[in-house]
């Protein structure tokens, strides 16, 4: 299923378009991520503070960790790779504050 355009948002990384959203849940939220043609696999990586700033340079670091364990985003028919994105989203904080 693809993203919709209209709750997401567009990013570049190393010439490479992808789609990214943010599907919130009660208690927890998804940071959700396709290729731009939004045809091929999917990443989602949980997580767990509702509260925390879900933001593009989140969405470059779930992009980056999901390629490094393994993602294909041009494969097709393949299920989503889910990652679990507290310790990716510590980590933009961890750059956020230094």
């Amino acid at each position: 299923m693809t993203l919709p355009g209209k709750n997401s948002r567009l990013i570049s990384i190393d010439g490479e378009v992808y789609r990214w959203a943010v599907s919130p849940d009660s208690g927890y939220s998804y940071v959700i991520v396709e290729p731009a043609s939004g045809q091929e696999q999917r990443v989602e990586a949980h997580i767990d503070d509702p509260e925390a700033p879900l933001t593009p340079a989140l969405a470059r670091e779930v992009i980056r960790e999901a390629l490094k364990c393994g993602w294909q985003p041009n494969a097709s028919g393949l299920k989503p790779l889910w990652l679990n994105g507290q310790p990716l989203l510590e980590r933009v904080e961890q750059k956020t504050t230094h």
